[in-house]
This record gives structure tokens, sequence and C-alpha cells, in this order.
């Protein structure tokens, strides 16, 4: 508890501070970090817990990259400036915050929902090997992260609109993919698909947040996105577990469909509903 808390508050600094200060190219890049993290890590533990006689020296592993990490923001501390004053009367929760928090749990709960539940859909509902289904989800992260590496390399190149454009309407077409599948390699590009779309909207929707809420209260209301997103990691992928146990692995890929669809509406209205501030 400690950990994902100390976690959280750093997530939401690094966030702001580089939507703030750093610009479209280091953004996708720490996302993009995030899937090199995320393949790595449970790599790390395993290892641990198979080559050892304790789970205790995966953790003190761990351990040590936390004060690495803790060593390392003290030494450069001076390069991520002060905090921004609060302003007076600007602490107000208005539609644009709203409908940010919505678009946030609900890209979030397509992403986890798409890794988690897709080895499920493709090896026990549709028959296909336990290997080339783990192949697809691999391929889902792998393609989440390259997608992130090749935004961060073209940086400011690319605009932002457009970019995120791209994105949700890349997600859409891989979700109906992986729900059509007339053949299975079909729902496998589908999953590639996916995650290739997923790939810049949430450093995008982050980096944009300045500009829709407003400069001053953008530390803030990162901070509630992120604590949006990992509500929405929990409730969409718990949901679709009710429905399979009612409807059965089938439901899941048009519930990923119907995601993916209120996401771009959502990011619409939300996109309209911005105060644009300096």
């Amino acid at each position: 508890a400690v950990l994902g808390g100390g976690g959280g508050v750093v997530d939401a600094g690094l966030n702001a501070h580089v939507a703030l200060e750093r610009g479209a190219r280091v953004m996708h890049l720490l996302h993009a970090s995030f899937g090199v993290g995320a393949t790595t890590g449970p790599a790390l533990m395993t290892l641990f817990v198979v080559g050892s006689t304790s789970w205790r020296w995966g953790f003190a592993a761990i351990g040590v990259v936390q004060l690495l990490l803790g060593v390392l923001y003290l030494r450069t501390r001076k390069a991520w400036g002060a905090p921004e004053p609060p302003v007076p009367g600007r602490r107000r929760v208005d539609g644009a915050v709203v409908l940010s928090l919505a678009v946030f749990a609900v890209y979030t709960g397509l992403e986890v929902a798409a890794g988690q539940w897709a080895f499920s859909v493709l090896s026990e509902g549709r028959g296909v090997s336990a290997g080339a289904a783990g192949l697809a989800v691999t391929g889902f992260w792998g393609a989440l992260t390259l997608g992130r590496l090749v935004a961060g390399a073209a940086g400011e190149r690319w605009r932002p609109g457009a970019t995120l454009s791209a994105g949700l309407a890349l997600s859409v077409l891989g979700t109906v993919l992986f729900w059509w599948a007339p053949v299975m390699w079909v729902g496998a590009v589908g999953l590639l698909v996916v995650g290739l779309g997923l790939a810049p909207i949430f450093p995008m929707l982050t980096l944009l947040t300045p500009m829709r809420v407003g400069r001053e209260r953008s530390t803030t209301v990162i901070g509630y996105q992120l604590t949006a997103a990992s509500i929405g990691a929990v409730a969409l992928p718990g949901g679709i577990g009710w429905l399979v146990g009612r409807l059965g692995l089938e439901v899941v890929a048009p519930v990923l469909v119907g995601a993916a669809v209120v996401l771009v509406v959502l990011v619409g209205w939300s996109g309209r509903a911005s105060v644009a501030t300096p």
C-alpha cells in the first residue's frame, strides 16, 4: 500500500512536469518506458521466485531500484523546478475536468481489459493454442510500446490533434477486427492494431491537459486523471469478468468495441468543453 501510494504521487508529478515543461517527445518516451517496465518487472520477479528459495529477494531488488531512483531525484532536483503556486478561485471542478476524468477511466479500462482478456478469448473461447495466444498478447503490448517510441522519435513533428484522431481510429478498427475475426490471424492482427492505436492516446491526452483545463490547474487535474485511470483499470476488466461469468467469453470483444467507441465520443466532447488558458 505504501509503495503504491508513493508510486502514484511520483507518477502524477512526472506526468504533470512533462506536460508543462518537456513536450510531446519526452511525454511519449515517458509512457514508452511504462511498457518496458511493465514487461521487464514481472520477468525480473519471476526469475527471483523461480531461481531462489525466497520471494523476498525480488522485493529486495525492487527496494534497491527505488533507492537508486531516490538518489537520482535528489541529484537532479534543480532540473525539476518549483511547483507553481495555486491560483485563488481556480480550484473548481467543471465540465472539462469531469470529461477528462471519464476519458482517462475509459482509456485505461480499455487498455488493461484488452491486455488481460485477449488471452482467454483466444485460447479458451476460440481454440487458439496457448503459445499463439500468448504471442498475440505479447504483440499487443509490444505494439503499444513501439508506437510510443515512434511517437517519441517524431516529437513535435506530429500534430497533437491529428495524432490523437489517428490513434482513436486505429483503436476502433483494431477492436472491430478482434471481434470480427473470420480467421484466427485477423484477431491477432486486430490486437496489434489496438496496441498501435492506443499508444499515443494516454500521453497525448496528458500533454493536452494544460491547454484544456488551464496551466495553473494542470498538476492537480493530472493527479485526478491518474486516479480515474486506476479506477478504470479495475472497473472495466472486472465488469467484463462479471459479464463473462453470465454470457461467456465472446462478450469480451463487443465490450471492447463499445469502450473504444465511447472513448472516441468522450474525447470529442472533452475537446469542445476545454478552456484554453495560456
